[in-house]
């Protein structure tokens, strides 16, 4: 037997037909890499446009709900400022009012003391009058020793000296002096 021969061309040709199927499956081998890794990267960049789309919508609804709470924050804010400015104002006004209250009552304390005062006077005029009534209704000289007693009851010095010049000597001037006196005590006492 004899070795055949192989001529250049030959030999050439298989080399080259196992080459070039050995090239196909590497190439298949590396397309279907690439192809994977395009998937991939596709689907990630896919994944993440959907994220960035899901947080620009969260984003976008955070700042409306944050325009909405600063919103209601200014609100708040003003209304605290219009609270505390009528705060101050009742403040002022209860002060007013306390000091409106302490010169009233101040104002009630002098009018009670002078009520108090009036009502000694109209108290003494009183007593005197009823001394000026029974001197001139003496009928029985018993009323003599009332009229005595009710004029030391008034405490009063002047009258009561008058009273007794009177009352020691008895006469008409006297008694017109008596009652002269008593009249211009019971005006003073009204003073």
């Amino acid at each position: 037997m004899q070795p055949e021969s192989f001529s250049p061309q030959e030999a050439e040709q298989p080399v080259t037909s196992l080459i070039q199927e050995a090239k196909p499956s590497r190439r298949n081998l590396t397309t279907i890499i690439l192809t994977v890794f395009l998937v991939i990267f596709l689907a990630a960049a896919a994944g993440l446009g959907y994220w960035a789309y899901t947080l620009n919508s969260s984003l976008i609804a955070t700042q409306q709900q944050l325009a909405e709470v600063q919103s209601d924050y200014a609100k708040l804010q003003s209304g605290n400022e219009n609270l505390t400015t009528e705060l101050a104002q009742v403040k002022t006004d209860l002060e007013e009012s306390s000091k409106d209250l302490t010169n009233t009552q101040t104002k009630l304390e002098k009018m009670q003391d002078e009520n108090l005062k009036l009502k000694v006077k109209i108290e003494a005029a009183s007593k005197k009058l009823q001394i000026l009534y029974a001197f001139s209704t003496v009928s029985v000289p018993t009323d003599i020793l009332a009229i005595d007693t009710m004029i030391k009851a008034t405490e009063d010095r002047q009258l009561l000296e008058r009273w007794n010049d009177f009352y020691s000597t008895p006469s008409a001037s006297a008694s017109v002096e008596f009652i002269l006196n008593l009249i211009t005590a019971t005006q003073t006492s009204l003073k």
